[in-house]
């Protein structure tokens, strides 16, 4: 969760953020961009909010209220573990079962709007965020105030096995909210999921681009080492680096290239369940193989972690040995 100046909260488990794979939002929009944007986003109502990505991981996160504070903190003991990644599996952590499974999950499912009464006394609302005509994720804040009667308090303290006097305390210090200002900060957050999405486009047409920059320059590339060398097996020597660097991880991109019965390869090359490969041949004639793969899981792509235009990518190279 978020810590910054003017909220210097920072709840005692940590960072849930730093669990998340997916990262399509996380990756897309710089940290400080994102959370001055949420923190507008909540600034009427003081409460709490979360960005997720689609699978559910956290991309950003933070809580105003006493009483958000809380009850998140109060309803992580209750996992029984140090591990957030544990605590996030375990269904036991109230507050995010209740965020992610019932509100934010049913905007991501629906491509809708959920608004629904929050399991720690108050209520939730999120929005689904698009990008490309896709939902890639969802935003979600509380809102409302806290229960004043002494029964739903003491319910509120077992559950969350807090003790009575501290959640009275908490409630009570809650500054309530007119329901217009709770109306504008809904229509605020639909904006916010529309801005979250339109600077996720912006990244993710930067991220094309780059990729077919470095798609054109792995074809320069290969007609200069052909023309440069007469020997086919030279030229693959240098064909395996150029098409490490022109994948779209090349830190993770090992390369093998199977050739009339002789092999190349970078030097971290292993056999993974991420690959890919096409065959070279020469006259209706197979004459070997190249291969790419990944030495670690990335995010799914058009075919598991390959981009559609790297299977063209490779295809075309291998046409053109």
């Amino acid at each position: 969760m978020e810590q910054h100046k003017e909220h210097s909260y920072r709840p005692p488990y940590g960072d849930v953020t730093e669990l998340n794979t997916c990262r399509i939002i996380g990756d897309s929009i710089d940290r400080e961009v994102l959370a001055s944007i949420c923190r507008d986003s909540i600034n009427l109502l003081d409460t709490s909010i979360a960005v997720y990505e689609k699978n559910g991981d956290y991309a950003f996160g933070m809580f105003s209220s006493g009483w958000c504070r809380l009850m998140d903190a109060s309803s992580r003991k209750l996992c029984g573990t140090d591990d957030n990644r544990e605590a996030l599996a375990c269904g036991r952590w109230l507050c995010h079962e209740n965020c992610w499974n019932d509100s934010a999950k049913r905007a991501i499912q629906t491509g809708k709007p959920a608004d629904i009464e929050c399991v720690g006394g108050i209520h939730l609302y999120a929005e689904p965020v698009f990008a490309r005509g896709e939902v890639i994720g969802s935003i979600n804040i509380g809102y409302g105030d806290p229960p004043d009667d002494e029964n739903t308090l003491s319910e509120l303290a077992g559950t969350f096995d807090i003790d009575l006097d501290e959640i009275k305390q908490a409630a009570s210090e809650y500054r309530s909210r007119p329901g217009y200002l709770i109306d504008i900060a809904k229509k605020q957050l639909r904006t916010t999921a529309m801005l979250i999405g339109k600077l996720v486009e912006s990244s993710m047409l930067r991220h094309d681009l780059e990729e077919r920059i470095k798609e054109l320059r792995c074809l320069h590339e290969l007609s200069e080492l052909v023309e440069k060398h007469e020997n086919v097996e030279q030229a693959l020597e240098g064909l395996v680096s150029i098409l490490q660097r022109s994948w779209q991880y090349p830190e993770a991109t090992a390369v093998r290239i199977i050739y009339n019965g002789k092999t190349i390869g970078t030097d971290n090359y292993r056999e993974t369940p991420w690959s890919m490969s096409h065959d070279i041949v020469v006259d209706n004639e197979k004459y070997g193989a190249i291969e790419v793969a990944y030495l670690e899981k990335k995010p799914e792509e058009h075919q598991g972690p390959f981009m559609e235009e790297e299977f063209d990518l490779l295809a075309l190279v291998s046409e053109r040995i």
